[in-house]
């Protein structure tokens, strides 16, 4: 009888072991957001990832501590989206729990520190009861968008599919062609492919009758609103675009005045080589993302959005803007001109 303990110590024991309690620091040193996993090794004496995959699960406890450049504590407070949505390669989380039967982490707390600039400087927003683009959270289900590539950016792809509907999704999606699998860096123009969008919840940039904008984990992305519970629509598409809210402040069919007064930047329309966009007239947008020597904007067309990456020539007023925000422009010496509308007076144009 004893032999037998000792031998099923012995068969058991790396088990056991698996089953250790974990409390240290871990460097992310790998990615795998699809199947909502990070691959982490221990910063010192721990350099092989392939045992140390860290699921980051709902009933996981999460902690994120936003620190200004100072070191100063912006916010902290547990927020799984924002955790899953910005944590980087190099990124080192505080883990505490003890490993799975499988040997990955089963992490039952997990902390990050997040620099003020990566969240934008200011704290989360959560859900708002006033309705508006940029204000809200938006939850969407996974869904699959079949279409050719139009155009490629550094952080998006713009496809288009049989019925000549273009939708923006993030260059970091999986992509199938061909039966492969495939990342965003793979992508040429020309290709069809079928994008995975992995669904969650997402920061309302705009919205429309036929799809909102997201800003989500893990990019900027549209999702057709069939997509979307039906919650989500009654409470907050449906009050956007019945209230003239931000996004849906760009009639399609006629021109509105220039704000005066805002302007935030002139924009260099030549943005990418092989398709150069020249407004003819003054126009309306929505600005997805802002960036030091670049800007992504939204333009409505017939179609839904078109995207574009648009240089930087002379920032203004840029920093002051938020993504989310309504913009018009207008052409001015090979360049665009861009404003942000003032709230009352986009009432006041709009009656």
């Amino acid at each position: 009888m004893l032999r037998l303990l000792i031998l099923l110590l012995l068969l058991t024991g790396p088990a056991f072991a698996q089953l250790m309690v974990i409390n240290g620091d871990y460097r992310v040193v790998m990615l795998d957001k699809p199947n909502q996993r990070l691959g982490v090794a221990l910063r010192e004496d721990d350099p092989d990832v392939r045992q140390n995959w860290l699921y980051v699960k709902p009933n996981t406890e999460i902690l994120v501590r936003v620190r200004r450049a100072d070191g100063s504590v912006l916010e902290e407070r547990p927020d799984y989206d924002r955790f899953y949505g910005l944590v980087r390669k190099g990124d080192v989380l505080q883990v505490h729990g003890g490993r799975d039967w499988d040997g990955s982490l089963d992490a039952k707390r997990v902390t990050v520190e997040l620099p003020a600039d990566r969240v934008g400087g200011k704290p989360s927003g959560a859900a708002s009861s006033s309705v508006s683009p940029g204000a809200s959270y938006v939850y969407f289900e996974n869904y699959e968008w079949e279409g050719t590539v139009e155009d490629l950016m550094p952080e998006a792809v713009l496809l288009k599919d049989d019925e000549k509907r273009t939708v923006l999704v993030s260059r970091r999606l999986q992509f199938r062609r061909d039966d492969r699998w495939i990342d965003g860096n793979s992508l040429t123009v020309g290709d069809k492919v079928v994008a995975l969008v992995p669904g969650g919840r997402g920061e309302l940039l705009s919205a429309n009758y036929r799809m909102v904008t997201l800003k989500a984990n893990p990019g900027v992305t549209q999702v057709p609103l069939d997509h979307l519970p039906e919650e989500s629509l009654k409470n907050t598409i449906v009050p956007v675009l019945e209230s003239g809210g931000r996004a849906t402040s760009m009639p399609m069919d006629r021109g509105l005045d220039l704000v005066r007064g805002r302007q935030a930047a002139i924009l260099d329309p030549a943005y990418h080589k092989a398709s150069n966009w020249k407004p003819s007239g003054p126009g309306h947008a929505v600005l997805l993302e802002v960036h030091p020597e670049f800007v992504l904007l939204a333009i409505p067309t017939a179609q839904g959005l078109a995207v574009r990456r648009l240089a930087v020539k002379s920032a203004g007023a840029l920093a002051q803007m938020t993504p989310g925000s309504a913009v018009q422009f207008k052409p001015q010496g090979g360049g665009l001109q861009v404003y942000q509308w003032a709230r009352g007076e986009v009432k006041k144009e709009l009656r």
